[in-house]
């Protein structure tokens, strides 16, 4: 059998301090599946739209359901955007306290 190579074991707290490397996390949201999300959200509900309603066109059901799906769909991009930046906004705020808070526990 082969020996396995584990790490020393810190021996006490300060030593545990002296080999922490500190990290920053960012809670922000993935802009690409946010922004995919509304669009995907956005054209089911402009072809649900428009099934539902009476087609009054001469057009056949499906290409009015394929146009006003394509509408919501972007539509449903640009507020999936909106939603992406404003969740987006409140990070910088939430690392920068996180930031402070272990800077203040390195002082101890």
């Amino acid at each position: 059998m082969t020996e396995q190579n584990t790490p020393e074991q810190p021996r006490n707290v300060e030593d545990a301090k002296h080999d922490a490397v500190p990290a920053q996390f960012r809670l922000a949201p993935r802009f690409g599946r946010v922004v995919g999300t509304g669009v995907v959200l956005g054209l089911v509900i402009g072809v649900v739209i428009a099934l539902v309603l009476p087609n009054t066109t001469a057009v056949g059901t499906f290409t009015v359901a394929m146009l006003i799906g394509a509408g919501c769909a972007i539509l449903g991009g640009v507020l999936g955007g909106l939603a992406a930046v404003w969740l987006d906004r409140s990070t910088p705020k939430r690392l920068k306290e996180s930031q402070r808070a272990d800077a203040s526990d390195s002082d101890d």
